[in-house]
């Protein structure tokens, strides 16, 4: 029974120079969550701005093409105006249009090619 009890002593005494380790180890493992939750949240707002520009450039593009054979870039820069296309003084609408090159229609595939109107957003 002396055994037992200098076991339970032994015990308790190593168990007090720990009392604060579960502490740290919540604390740590809360800054890791926080700065994970941080970083989901970016990411969230990142994928729905590159949404958001790719629906604008469709848009525009769309409307791009019913102008042509004329220029399209008014058009297109009217269109992704309607569209919330974002007013920052960096930003810029880059309208290219021309034959198509590559594709089932492209010039090597077909004798009638449609043209191609590209929309990129430059920052």
């Amino acid at each position: 029974m002396k055994e037992a009890v200098l076991g339970a002593r032994r015990c308790g005494r190593d168990a007090r120079g720990e009392r604060g380790a579960v502490l740290v180890l919540v604390a740590g493992g809360m800054v890791l969550f926080m700065v994970c939750a941080a970083l989901a949240v970016d990411l969230g707002v990142l994928a729905h701005q590159i949404r958001v520009d790719q629906k604008v450039a469709d848009l525009a593009a769309l409307d791009a093409v019913r102008v042509l054979p004329t220029d399209p870039t008014t058009a297109a820069q009217q269109s992704a105006l309607r569209n919330s296309f974002p007013e920052n003084p960096g930003d810029a609408l880059s309208v290219m249009w021309g034959p198509s090159r590559t594709g089932p229609w492209s010039s090597d595939a077909s004798p009638c090619c449609p043209p191609l109107v590209l929309i990129t957003r430059r920052h």
